[in-house]
């Protein structure tokens, strides 16, 4: 029987060991004549049965208990009983101890009379128990039943082994063949016992290809010479991690990195490994080491360039930093001139042959060659850091002649241009091109990109202490030399060899009344207008400067009195050429000379200052007035502030001034009153003074401002200035509703009452684009519905008093 049951489990697959299990009960129970047979594996924790099978004699029912499914923690005897592997004999259940209440209860329930119970075990692990139970009478056993019991129950175990460790194979291939790696069973000589599906696809080959295979063999040579090595650390360590290259079935290699340790496999020792493919993880350290050496180099690059303090000695070394990172052939920087708008060479490294050839082909002037952009050229290398050419016609679209860029090809024998374009923030500052022989000699774009970001970087800081270097000595509006300059320079040339030297002092008339008027940006454009002549007017090595807010001088070596007072001659004769906004550009001059070192600069500015001052005091109310005048001129061409109105409202109001018994000066008052009243209106833009419709709110607001313009351009004027407060009251109302302050009744000054009347009756008169003109009885009716509204009413009436008598 129980080679028979032996032979039955050899030829058993796993799915098909539970009828092998209930053959073999079936068979012992017929065979030693019990009632019911049964057989229970346990669980891992051996607290409850985990496979029960029964078999029961014909008429014999199954236990009607829970027997199959109780805690073996319940059955504390049985329990302990069972663990010590050998066979529980129950002849009867009546002979039970009383410690063993809970297996009698039990065996009761399941009407059990007695009972063999063999265990189960391996390598003394308990399996769980076979038993053969009795339900009718006793049953008392023979050892040699017992001994053959045991020999079919150690059959069962061996099957029980071999299914529990054939089921964890299969769920760990199941697993495996899940996995996101390599795993991979191999014995010490490399034959492969097991691999997952993912090994197969890493390698490239079928399954059955790859288990046919020993493993060695897709080592790479370089990892084959390290096999025993690693076998050696294996056994020595029963773990290790190492690297290794392997074969794919195509016969391209890549590497894995691989942790291996020792396991027992079926009883012998084996290699369990688990590797990964980690060709992306070398490729991102080799791109890491490729960054690194790139921000090294940047960096150093970086320092060099921050220890260059010239201009040209920066673009000298960004030449020899393209030159070594690229090998180019040649190397050439190009200054970007915002204001041109094009591109100046500046720098040119190479061999002598190739800057020979540069030089013929170019009439021998390389450097400061324009090459003018369009709007395209710009915006492309604005927009593109990096571009790639084939010739330096291509890259400069024809600006450099064809027969240059041919001959530069053709002797370079170069392949590609490389431009780099130093731009930030928006600013170009410059462009380099490289000439290269081969592709492989370009840089990665990564590090192009950020070197021309560096390079605009130190551009942009030597522009910025340029910048700052020439605003020390230059003024910032005019581009002249500033006060500081001069007077550093002064000193210098204060030697007997520049004698004769000579002082200019230059200030311009009427600069207040001008920014008053205009806005200061006027007064800017006429300082900037007088910088020119100035420097027009002079020689090379005239010292031109700006002295103060309106103030310049010009510092004469080797000039004697007689020259310095032509050169005055001159600037006044160009001023007084000049117009700026039909402004008249006027400068007061002085200058002063000295013969010997006796006299000291100082004394000689004092003395040029004087004599400008005089000129100035002798000229100020024609200078002024020619202003003035200029400024009267302009209005009356763009508004109706016409000399003929000027002239009918000059004859009213003195028929108003006489009748009131003003006195002679009061009367000459409201004449020049009359003349400029409006003369704020000159900032006023025309398309408002003479607009024919209604004015919008803003434009209102504007032609508001007119009586505060009129007060500035009055005040600026020492001849004019009692009539500011007249001309800023002109447009008050009798009843408090005008402007600007809303004065009120005889608040406002008398003649501003005067001309405010006037003003209105002749303008009621005449016709203006804007409207047709009123007979002299709707005027005067007119001024009636508006006295003691707009106007003065007692004026009013003595104004239509006098117009009446005609």
């Amino acid at each position: 029987m129980a080679a028979d049951i032996s032979l039955l489990f050899a030829g058993l697959n796993t799915d098909d060991i539970d009828s092998g299990i209930k053959y073999a009960l079936k068979s012992a129970g017929e065979i030693f004549e019990v009632d019911r047979t049964g057989i229970c594996i346990y669980s891992p924790d051996k607290k409850e049965p985990e496979i029960c099978n029964q078999w029961c004699k014909n008429g014999i029912k199954p236990p009607d208990c829970k027997m199959n499914k109780a805690s073996l923690d319940d059955f504390p005897w049985f329990l302990k009983k069972i663990k010590a592997l050998r066979p529980l004999i129950i002849s009867n259940i009546s002979d039970l101890p009383p410690e063993a209440k809970n297996e009698t209860s039990m065996l009761k329930q399941c009407n059990i009379i007695s009972m063999l119970v063999i265990p189960l075990f391996s390598d003394k692990r308990l399996l769980g128990h076979m038993s053969l139970q009795n339900v009718v009478t006793e049953r008392c056993w023979a050892e040699e039943q017992v001994r053959i019991l045991q020999i079919i129950a150690a059959i069962l175990s061996g099957a029980i082994v071999k299914n529990q460790m054939e089921k964890k194979a299969n769920l760990l291939a199941r697993i495996s063949d899940i996995a996101p790696s390599s795993i991979l069973i191999h014995d010490f000589y490399g034959n492969i016992i097991y691999a997952n599906e993912f090994t197969f696809k890493m390698h490239g080959f079928q399954r059955d290809e790859f288990m046919s295979k020993n493993i060695h063999e897709l080592d790479v040579p370089e990892s084959e010479k390290l096999i025993s090595s690693r076998m050696e650390k294996i056994r020595k360590n029963g773990e290790a991690r190492f690297e290794v290259k392997h074969y794919r079935k195509n016969g391209s290699s890549f590497p894995l990195e691989a942790y291996t340790k020792l396991i027992n496999w079926a009883g012998k020792p084996a290699i369990l490994s688990v590797s990964t493919d980690i060709t992306e993880r070398k490729k991102a350290l080799r791109h890491i080491e490729d960054k690194n050496r790139m921000l090294s180099t940047l960096n150093k690059y970086i320092i060099e360039q921050t220890r260059v303090q010239t201009y040209d000695g920066l673009l000298n070394v960004i030449a020899q930093q393209l030159e070594k990172t690229t090998n180019g052939v040649f190397v050439l920087f190009g200054e970007y001139d915002n204001v041109k708008k094009a591109v100046k060479l500046k720098n040119l490294r190479s061999d002598k042959k190739l800057l020979k050839s540069f030089s013929q082909a170019w009439d021998k002037k390389i450097f400061n060659k324009k090459i003018n952009l369009t709007d395209r050229f710009y915006s492309d290398l604005k927009s593109s850091v990096v571009s790639i050419y084939k010739n330096l016609n291509e890259l400069t679209r024809g600006a450099i002649p064809e027969n240059i860029s041919n001959s530069v090809n053709a002797l370079s024998k170069i392949k590609y241009i490389v431009n780099l374009s130093h731009i930030i923030e928006g600013h170009l500052y410059g462009v380099s091109a490289v000439g290269l022989k081969k592709y492989r000699d370009l840089p990665s774009l990564d590090f192009l990109e950020s070197y021309a970001h560096i390079s605009a970087i130190s551009l942009q800081r030597l522009n910025a202490e340029k910048r700052v270097f020439y605003l020390s000595f230059h003024d910032g509006l005019t581009n002249l030399y500033n006060r500081s300059y001069l007077e550093e320079e002064m000193s210098r040339l204060d030697t007997k060899r520049q004698l004769p030297m000579s002082i200019i002092m230059a200030d311009v008339n009427g600069l207040k009344l001008i920014n008053d008027t205009y806005g200061h940006s006027m007064g800017d454009k006429m300082l900037k207008k007088i910088a020119a002549i100035l420097k027009k007017s002079c020689r090379k090595e005239d010292i031109v400067s700006r002295w103060g807010g309106d103030e310049f001088v010009i510092c004469l070596t080797q000039t004697s009195k007689e020259q310095a007072d032509k050169l005055c001659c001159r600037i006044g004769t160009l001023c007084s050429k000049s117009i700026i906004k039909d402004i008249p550009i006027s400068l007061a001059l002085g200058s002063a000379t000295k013969y010997d070192t006796d006299k000291s600069v100082e004394d000689l500015l004092k003395e040029a200052e004087d004599a400008m001052y005089n000129q100035k005091l002798s000229e100020s109310r024609s200078a002024k007035n020619a202003l003035i005048n200029a400024f009267l001129k302009a209005l009356e061409e763009k508004s109706f502030e016409t000399e003929d109105h000027i002239k009918n409202m000059q004859g009213f109001a003195l028929k108003l001034g006489n009748k009131l018994s003003l006195l002679g000066h009061e009367i000459n008052r409201l004449m020049l009153l009359v003349m400029l009243h409006d003369i704020g209106k000159i900032n006023v833009p025309k398309n408002i003074l003479i607009k024919k419709g209604l004015l919008s709110q803003k434009e209102w607001e504007i032609i508001k401002e007119h009586p505060h313009t009129g007060y500035r351009i009055a005040l600026a004027t020492s001849e004019f200035s009692y009539l500011a407060e007249d001309i800023l009251s002109h447009h008050e109302r009798w009843d408090g509703s005008g402007y600007p302050r809303g004065l009120k009744g005889v608040q406002i000054p008398l003649l501003s009452r005067i001309v405010s009347i006037v003003d209105a009756y002749e303008v009621m008169i005449n016709k203006r684009s804007y409207k047709n003109p009123l007979s002299v009885k709707e005027a005067i009716a007119e001024l009636k519905r508006c006295a003691g509204k707009q106007f003065d009413p007692e004026l009013v009436n003595i104004f239509i008093s006098i117009i009446e008598k005609g």
